[in-house]
Parts: C-alpha cells; sequence; structure tokens
C-alpha cells in the first residue's frame, strides 16, 4: 500500500491510499504534477513467474481531488492507464504538464523518457552512453531545466537538460574525491538543484554529502566580433570571436552565421573571454551580416553579437580613346574640314 499526503499551508491535510500493490513490483518512484492534479507512478517488474519478463511499469492516474475537503477521502474520475518500458531502477518527476521517466537501458545507459502532453506520449533520449555500466538515475526539475544524476565506477554524476529532455549536456562530477559514492538503490536523492548521496571517503563510518548540481547560470554575452569590415570577393579573411560567461564557465562552441547561406560551428571548449577564430570567404558582392552566438559549457545560448562586412564590386579600369589622345578629336576635325 502507498499513501500520499495533500496539504494546503495553514490548513489540514487529506491522505490518498493506493492499494493492490503486486508483488512483481518494486523500486517504486511516483510524483504529482500540481498544475494538473496528476498522479505518475513508476515501479520496476519482474514478473515472479518469469524473472525473464521484466521492465518497468508506468501508471497516470486520473486526476486527483479532495471530496468534501478536508475530510480524508479523495475521490478519481476513472482508472489508471499505463503501459510497460523497457528500463530499470525507474524515476519520474512531472510538473506543468510534463512528465520525465529515466532509468537504466539493458547496456547500462542512461535513458530519458519525456512527454510534453501530460504523460500520455513518450519521446525517448540517451542521458549518458559511456560504453560503462551507469546505474540507479534519479531525475528532477530546476526552473526550465531538466537535470539527471547517476552513478559511474563508484562516482556521481550529473547532466541537464535545457530543451524538454531531448539532449543533455556534458557531465559534471559531483563528489569530489575519487571512488567514493556509495553505488546503491536508494544511495543518493536529488531535489530541485541540490543533491545528498552516501559517501565512504573517511569510512568506517559511512557518511552523507551534500551540494549542488547544475545552478540555473546565467548564458554568455554576444560575442565581439573582429576584423575587416571591406575585403574583395573571392578572398579569405580571419575574424576573430570573444565572449565572457558571467558564471566563468568555458564557452563550449560559437554558431557563426556568415549572412551568404553558410553557417559554421566553432567548437571549444574556450576559456570566458578567450579568442576564437575562423576563416570565410564570400564569392559574390553585397553587405552580409556576420552573426554570432556562444554556447556555454552548460548549454546556455547567449545572445546575437553582429559585424556588417561589405564585399564591393571588382575594380576594372576603363579608358577612352579621347583621356588618352586629347588632341585627337581637332586633328580629325583638320583633316576632314
Amino acid at each position: 500500500m502507498m499513501w500520499f499526503q495533500y496539504s494546503v499551508p495553514g490548513d489540514s491535510s487529506v491522505i490518498w491510499s493506493f492499494y493492490n500493490m503486486d508483488n512483481d513490483m518494486s523500486k517504486m518512484a511516483c510524483d504529482i504534477d500540481i498544475s494538473t492534479a496528476y498522479l505518475y507512478l513508476t515501479m520496476e517488474y519482474v514478473a515472479e513467474a518469469d524473472p525473464s519478463d521484466t521492465g518497468t511499469v508506468y501508471y497516470k492516474s486520473p486526476q486527483l481531488r479532495p471530496d468534501n475537503y478536508p475530510d480524508d477521502n479523495w475521490v478519481q474520475d476513472g482508472g489508471f492507464s499505463g503501459f510497460l518500458f523497457d528500463i530499470y531502477n525507474p524515476d519520474v518527476v512531472a510538473a506543468d504538464g510534463s512528465v520525465y521517466i529515466v532509468g537504466e537501458s539493458e547496456d547500462g545507459d542512461i535513458i530519458c523518457l519525456y512527454s510534453s502532453d501530460e504523460g500520455d506520449n513518450f519521446q525517448e533520449a540517451i542521458v549518458s552512453d559511456d560504453g560503462v555500466a551507469e546505474t540507479f538515475p534519479q531525475v528532477t526539475i530546476v526552473g526550465a531545466d531538466v537535470v539527471c544524476s547517476y552513478y559511474r565506477d563508484l562516482d556521481l554524476y550529473a547532466k541537464v537538460s535545457r530543451d524538454g529532455g531531448m539532449t543533455w549536456t556534458d557531465e559534471i562530477k559531483i563528489n569530489d574525491d575519487v571512488a567514493t559514492a556509495v553505488e546503491q538503490y536508494g544511495g543518493h536523492g536529488i531535489d530541485g538543484p541540490y543533491v545528498a548521496w552516501t559517501d565512504d571517503r573517511n569510512a568506517p563510518p559511512t557518511e552523507i554529502f551534500f551540494d549542488e548540481t547544475f545552478k540555473a547560470g546565467n548564458p554568455p554575452s554576444a560575442p565581439s566580433v573582429s576584423g575587416k569590415s571591406e575585403i574583395e570577393p573571392g578572398a579569405s579573411e580571419t575574424y576573430s570571436f570573444s565572449s565572457t560567461d558571467e558564471d566563468g564557465d568555458d564557452i563550449a562552441e560559437y554558431i557563426i552565421n556568415w549572412g551568404d547561406g553558410n553557417i559554421e560551428t566553432i567548437t571549444g571548449p574556450f576559456a570566458s573571454g578567450a579568442t576564437a577564430t575562423a576563416s570565410h570567404t564570400w564569392a559574390t558582392r553585397g553587405t552580409f551580416i556576420i552573426k554570432a552566438k556562444a554556447k556555454d559549457a552548460t548549454g546556455l545560448i547567449g545572445p546575437e553579437g553582429q559585424k556588417e562586412i561589405k564585399v564591393p564590386r571588382a575594380r576594372t579600369h576603363e579608358y577612352r580613346l579621347l583621356d588618352i589622345f586629347p588632341d585627337f578629336y581637332r586633328l580629325i576635325k583638320l583633316i576632314f574640314g
């Protein structure tokens, strides 16, 4: 049996219970999206009759609402809906109509199943596939970001998604020692930007450590673009790009639109304030706008920096006969009268 408590500050609480938990279920996680009143539940499933029949059972409850509040009674408008995912050690979080489920694949990768339609349909993305088994993921929401933490080789790592679960940043290592995190189910917990984990660097005894994962952070500045403002058509010119990050994060890449249909990415990392260079050739005359953005190591993309480039018409030299021989006209007049 599971119990959920719904409370309002300054008021009493109501309790809601979920019965008939099957003996085949374990490693349960759940979350309630306060904005929609939907309950989301994941449980690892192993059939006692056939241990090879495994996976994660996902349930979405009907909307929960207190009946005759504040009595201890919640009602549901209908039954649970759900299906089976091929992942293990699941965790789930939900907010503002979006649902995120993380788990381990059979190959030891960390998988995220994400939904933007209140958990009715999911898409899949790989959070981490380092080639070494990664275990016991946890997931949380920080503002508009989704953060996933997981173990690998007795160390604790985290990644963040800033696009609703589709892509994930480079990982950061949480524990500041080597191979000290106690890698087990329930060995760490993540909530908002904070993570707590059991650590045996000073064992005995095993201790609990606490730290931040990814901060909300600030994007890098609009890049400055340095180089010639006027060049000949067909000539190659090198331009410099520089952006600073208020949080001191490295610049992971510069995304450059050369204004003639060509887009280029300069991949770093580059230290905040350092210069990156790239060369380009404009084949035709005209006025072009270089547009550049910087992306920092946490995945934040800053505003656009610009520079106008003029590629003039190729210069030609035209000479008239009368310019070369200024007395030619008078000579012809005298001869032919």
